[in-house]
Protein backbone atom coordinates (compact mmCIF):
# COMPACT_ATOMS: atom_id res chain seq x y z
CA UNK A 1 0.00 0.00 0.00
CA UNK A 2 2.84 2.62 0.68
CA UNK A 3 4.50 1.31 -2.95
CA UNK A 4 0.81 2.56 -4.09
CA UNK A 5 0.63 5.40 -2.40
CA UNK A 6 4.17 6.76 -3.21
CA UNK A 7 3.26 6.06 -7.08
CA UNK A 8 -0.10 8.26 -6.77
CA UNK A 9 1.45 10.60 -4.94
CA UNK A 10 4.69 10.93 -7.43
CA UNK A 11 2.25 11.30 -10.24
CA UNK A 12 0.65 13.75 -9.29
CA UNK A 13 3.39 16.28 -7.79
CA UNK A 14 5.33 15.34 -11.56
CA UNK A 15 2.15 16.34 -13.17
CA UNK A 16 1.59 19.21 -11.15
CA UNK A 17 5.27 20.23 -11.98
CA UNK A 18 5.01 19.80 -15.41
CA UNK A 19 2.08 21.95 -15.85
CA UNK A 20 4.01 25.08 -14.44
CA UNK A 21 6.81 24.80 -17.11
CA UNK A 22 7.18 27.42 -19.90
CA UNK A 23 7.62 24.44 -22.11
CA UNK A 24 3.93 22.93 -20.70
CA UNK A 25 2.82 26.11 -22.46
CA UNK A 26 3.99 25.35 -25.52
CA UNK A 27 2.71 21.78 -25.42
CA UNK A 28 -0.53 21.63 -23.52
CA UNK A 29 -2.12 20.84 -26.90
CA UNK A 30 -0.20 17.64 -27.62
CA UNK A 31 -0.67 14.39 -26.39
CA UNK A 32 1.99 15.08 -23.70
CA UNK A 33 0.16 18.02 -22.04
CA UNK A 34 -2.70 16.36 -21.70
CA UNK A 35 -1.76 13.58 -20.00
CA UNK A 36 -0.09 15.40 -17.35
CA UNK A 37 -3.81 16.95 -16.96
CA UNK A 38 -5.42 14.16 -16.41
CA UNK A 39 -2.70 12.61 -14.29
CA UNK A 40 -2.99 15.39 -12.27
CA UNK A 41 -7.02 15.64 -11.95
CA UNK A 42 -6.54 11.96 -11.84
CA UNK A 43 -5.03 11.71 -8.47
CA UNK A 44 -6.51 14.88 -6.43
CA UNK A 45 -9.15 12.36 -4.85
CA UNK A 46 -6.73 9.83 -3.95
CA UNK A 47 -4.27 11.99 -2.47
CA UNK A 48 -6.74 14.15 -0.79
CA UNK A 49 -8.35 11.16 0.68
CA UNK A 50 -4.48 10.23 1.85
CA UNK A 51 -4.30 13.58 3.21
CA UNK A 52 -6.98 13.33 5.42
CA UNK A 53 -5.81 10.12 6.79
CA UNK A 54 -3.26 11.00 7.33
CA UNK A 55 -4.49 13.43 9.50
CA UNK A 56 -6.49 11.30 11.52
CA UNK A 57 -3.86 9.08 12.16
CA UNK A 58 -0.79 11.42 12.90
CA UNK A 59 -2.40 14.79 13.88
CA UNK A 60 -5.63 13.04 15.89
CA UNK A 61 -3.76 9.97 16.72
CA UNK A 62 -7.08 8.24 15.90
CA UNK A 63 -7.01 4.79 14.90
CA UNK A 64 -8.96 3.12 11.67
CA UNK A 65 -12.19 2.36 12.95
CA UNK A 66 -12.36 5.21 15.84
CA UNK A 67 -14.70 8.27 14.94
CA UNK A 68 -13.08 11.60 15.28
CA UNK A 69 -15.79 14.31 16.26
CA UNK A 70 -15.59 17.90 14.85
CA UNK A 71 -17.43 20.17 17.06
CA UNK A 72 -15.69 23.51 17.27
CA UNK A 73 -13.54 25.77 14.73
CA UNK A 74 -10.69 24.97 15.45
CA UNK A 75 -11.24 21.25 15.14
CA UNK A 76 -12.93 22.03 11.44
CA UNK A 77 -10.32 24.10 10.67
CA UNK A 78 -8.64 21.85 7.99
CA UNK A 79 -11.86 20.65 6.41
CA UNK A 80 -12.89 22.81 3.00
CA UNK A 81 -16.54 23.83 3.32
CA UNK A 82 -17.70 22.88 7.02
CA UNK A 83 -20.35 24.96 8.73
CA UNK A 84 -19.14 26.35 12.01
CA UNK A 85 -22.72 25.25 14.15
CA UNK A 86 -22.69 21.66 12.94
CA UNK A 87 -21.25 18.56 14.23
CA UNK A 88 -19.36 16.38 11.80
CA UNK A 89 -18.22 12.46 12.33
CA UNK A 90 -15.58 10.80 10.70
CA UNK A 91 -13.84 7.45 10.25
CA UNK A 92 -11.37 5.32 7.70
CA UNK A 93 -11.65 1.51 7.42
CA UNK A 94 -9.07 -0.91 6.04
CA UNK A 95 -11.44 -3.75 4.59
CA UNK A 96 -8.52 -6.03 3.70
CA UNK A 97 -6.87 -5.78 7.05
CA UNK A 98 -9.96 -5.07 9.28
CA UNK A 99 -12.77 -7.22 7.66
CA UNK A 100 -16.52 -5.71 6.41
CA UNK A 101 -17.36 -2.97 8.48
CA UNK A 102 -20.74 -2.54 9.79
CA UNK A 103 -22.35 1.18 10.56
CA UNK A 104 -24.77 1.65 12.79
CA UNK A 105 -27.46 4.25 11.82
CA UNK A 106 -29.64 6.14 14.49
CA UNK A 107 -32.85 7.22 13.98
CA UNK A 108 -32.30 11.11 13.97
CA UNK A 109 -31.84 13.91 12.14
CA UNK A 110 -28.47 13.64 10.46
CA UNK A 111 -26.77 12.84 6.75
CA UNK A 112 -23.91 11.31 5.63
CA UNK A 113 -21.97 8.46 3.72
CA UNK A 114 -19.60 6.25 2.57
CA UNK A 115 -16.75 7.33 0.29
CA UNK A 116 -14.46 4.63 -1.40
CA UNK A 117 -10.24 5.50 -2.29
CA UNK A 118 -11.26 7.26 -5.04
CA UNK A 119 -14.01 9.72 -3.60
CA UNK A 120 -16.93 7.30 -4.89
CA UNK A 121 -19.86 7.58 -3.12
CA UNK A 122 -20.55 3.70 -1.89
CA UNK A 123 -23.95 4.81 -0.40
CA UNK A 124 -25.84 7.69 1.69
CA UNK A 125 -26.56 7.58 5.75
CA UNK A 126 -29.79 9.07 7.48
CA UNK A 127 -31.94 11.41 5.89
CA UNK A 128 -30.35 10.78 2.01
CA UNK A 129 -29.80 7.16 2.56
CA UNK A 130 -31.87 4.03 2.11
CA UNK A 131 -32.70 4.29 5.89
CA UNK A 132 -34.53 7.68 5.37
CA UNK A 133 -33.59 9.02 8.74
CA UNK A 134 -35.03 6.01 10.45
CA UNK A 135 -31.82 4.31 11.43
CA UNK A 136 -30.47 1.21 9.81
CA UNK A 137 -27.54 -1.14 10.23
CA UNK A 138 -24.99 -1.26 6.95
CA UNK A 139 -22.70 -3.46 5.82
CA UNK A 140 -20.17 -2.61 3.73
CA UNK A 141 -18.02 -5.48 2.42
CA UNK A 142 -14.58 -5.25 0.26
CA UNK A 143 -14.62 -5.95 -3.65
CA UNK A 144 -14.44 -9.52 -4.39
CA UNK A 145 -16.12 -10.69 -0.87
CA UNK A 146 -18.97 -12.91 -1.02
CA UNK A 147 -22.42 -11.30 -0.17
CA UNK A 148 -23.42 -13.06 3.24
CA UNK A 149 -27.14 -12.48 2.39
CA UNK A 150 -28.12 -11.58 5.87
CA UNK A 151 -31.38 -9.53 5.48
CA UNK A 152 -30.83 -7.68 8.60
CA UNK A 153 -28.21 -5.48 7.25
CA UNK A 154 -28.25 -2.68 4.29
CA UNK A 155 -24.95 -4.52 2.18
CA UNK A 156 -23.20 -2.45 -0.02
CA UNK A 157 -20.09 -3.14 -1.90
CA UNK A 158 -17.23 -1.28 -2.10
CA UNK A 159 -14.77 -0.91 -5.36
CA UNK A 160 -11.52 0.09 -3.36
CA UNK A 161 -10.10 -1.76 0.26
CA UNK A 162 -9.68 1.50 2.07
CA UNK A 163 -13.37 3.30 2.66
CA UNK A 164 -13.98 6.54 4.63
CA UNK A 165 -17.18 7.04 6.62
CA UNK A 166 -18.73 10.45 7.77
CA UNK A 167 -21.72 12.01 8.89
CA UNK A 168 -23.71 15.52 10.29
CA UNK A 169 -26.09 16.38 12.82
CA UNK A 170 -28.57 18.00 11.11
CA UNK A 171 -30.54 19.20 14.24
CA UNK A 172 -31.94 22.40 14.85
CA UNK A 173 -30.32 22.07 18.50
CA UNK A 174 -26.72 21.86 18.86
CA UNK A 175 -27.44 19.08 21.67
CA UNK A 176 -29.60 17.47 19.84
CA UNK A 177 -27.86 17.36 17.06
CA UNK A 178 -24.29 16.30 18.87
CA UNK A 179 -26.47 13.44 20.99
CA UNK A 180 -27.78 11.76 17.51
CA UNK A 181 -24.06 11.92 16.21
CA UNK A 182 -23.06 10.10 19.14
CA UNK A 183 -24.78 7.44 18.13
CA UNK A 184 -23.17 6.45 15.27
CA UNK A 185 -20.98 3.67 15.60
CA UNK A 186 -18.74 1.76 12.90
CA UNK A 187 -16.62 -1.90 13.97
CA UNK A 188 -16.08 -5.23 13.09
CA UNK A 189 -18.70 -6.42 14.63
CA UNK A 190 -20.37 -8.38 11.53
CA UNK A 191 -16.95 -10.73 12.37
CA UNK A 192 -17.33 -10.72 16.25
CA UNK A 193 -20.85 -11.37 17.06
CA UNK A 194 -23.50 -13.35 15.54
CA UNK A 195 -25.82 -11.27 16.71
CA UNK A 196 -25.98 -7.55 17.75
CA UNK A 197 -25.17 -6.10 21.11
CA UNK A 198 -26.68 -2.65 22.01
CA UNK A 199 -25.14 -0.15 19.74
CA UNK A 200 -21.95 1.57 21.94
CA UNK A 201 -22.23 5.60 21.85
CA UNK A 202 -19.84 7.19 19.48
CA UNK A 203 -16.74 8.47 21.49
CA UNK A 204 -14.12 11.04 20.16
CA UNK A 205 -10.89 8.95 21.07
CA UNK A 206 -8.89 12.30 19.28
CA UNK A 207 -10.35 15.87 20.28
CA UNK A 208 -11.23 17.13 24.18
Amino acid sequence: MKTCWGWIVSLSVVACLSLATPAFAQTSSGTGGQRATQAYLWALPAVGFHGLHLSHLNTFGAKDGEIVLYVTLKDKAGMLTPNLTTIYAMSFWNLEKQGPLVIIVPAGASAGGVLDIWQRPITDVGQTGPDKGQGGKFLVLAPGTPDPMNSEFITVRSKSNQIWFATRGLGADPAVAEATVRKYNADDRFQREATWPAPRPVVSTALP
